[in-house]
């Protein structure tokens, strides 16, 4: 068996159709249920309830806020959609880092609309400002990934038979199987070191 042939095995393992249908189920779940749960911890605090009073965050003094969970953990699987659409053409991966990007910033908005300051001149707050130009990002944002789609939907799609070519393409899913190992890495360290 060939090293590229055992790559292609390795990378259908981790990327196959019914890894990533499965991942998504439980993401959109967890996603689901974090929503809930940060809502409760919310009305728990917001209610003096048990020792969620005494804690002092932002994520927790707003209904709204609770929006911030399930963005992060969909964050997480577009982190993976990236990881798994580095091999393929550079268009697609561009494509995914604005997808990212995007929820990355409506992530913050939902985060910051709590935090308005709608008294007098609403427009003259440094962080109303900064919000405006959030969302003005994300909707120039959504334009472009927009029309970034539109034009690679135009490009037409080759067969790829280049020998070279096959080989940079599976030097190219090494990379994602690595990235993906020092992700589940890096997420686990992140997720000890802040509990």
């Amino acid at each position: 068996m060939t090293y590229s042939t055992q790559v292609n095995r390795l990378f259908l393992i981790v990327f196959g159709e019914k890894i990533q249908k499965r991942f998504e189920n439980i993401i959109l779940v967890l996603a689901g249920l974090g929503f809930l749960i940060h809502l409760l911890l919310i009305v728990l605090k917001t209610n003096n309830i048990g020792f969620l009073s005494e804690v002092n965050s932002s994520l927790l003094n707003d209904p709204i806020t609770a929006i911030y969970t399930p963005f992060s953990l969909i964050l997480i699987y577009e982190v993976y959609l990236l990881v798994f659409y580095l091999p393929r053409s550079f268009t697609s991966c561009v494509s995914k880092q604005f997808e990212i990007i995007s929820l990355i910033v409506i992530r913050k908005i939902f985060k910051d609309i709590p935090q308005m300051d709608l008294q007098g001149d609403w427009y003259l707050s440094q962080h109303n400002l900064e919000l405006m130009v959030d969302l003005l990002g994300f909707l120039l944002l959504f334009l472009l990934i927009y029309l970034f789609n539109v034009g690679k939907n135009r490009l037409p799609k080759k067969i790829v038979n280049d020998p070279k070519l096959l080989n940079f393409i599976s030097s190219k899913k090494v990379v994602s199987l690595v990235l993906l190992m020092l992700l589940i890495i890096t997420s686990f360290y992140s997720l000890i070191s802040w509990s």
